[in-house]
């Protein structure tokens, strides 16, 4: 069986925490998918921004739309940890779910 999921994530930061200090580890990216990373296929991202350079400071939204094609417990994605996120939610044809996620390092694990 097949499900199609929507997630949208809200998050936000700050400019002044986001620089990166010359030295700092750069972002690990690229390589082998975690099992629990390969079980979807993404059909769409789309991500939102709202740059307020007063406040030096970002905020957008990303929605994700993927087809499950493994079974799993878990939608893992990638995000930086000097983001914070509001909350995720699905959204499916019977409404919209608050979704729970554990944050594990540069990874979100978002529970199904």
């Amino acid at each position: 069986m097949k499900w199609i999921i929507f997630f949208a994530i809200i998050f936000s930061f700050s400019t002044a925490n986001s620089q990166r200090k010359l030295g700092a580890k750069p972002t690990d990216s690229g390589g082998k998918l975690m099992a629990e990373q390969a079980c979807f296929d993404v059909k769409f991202y789309d991500l939102n921004l709202k740059v307020d350079p007063a406040k030096q400071s970002i905020a957008g939204m990303l929605t994700v739309r993927a087809t499950i094609v493994q079974p799993t417990e878990w939608f893992v994605l990638d995000l930086d940890t000097l983001l914070s996120i509001q909350k995720i939610t699905e959204k499916s044809i019977n409404g919209e779910t608050v979704r729970s996620y554990e944050r594990r390092g540069w990874k979100v694990w978002i529970a199904l």
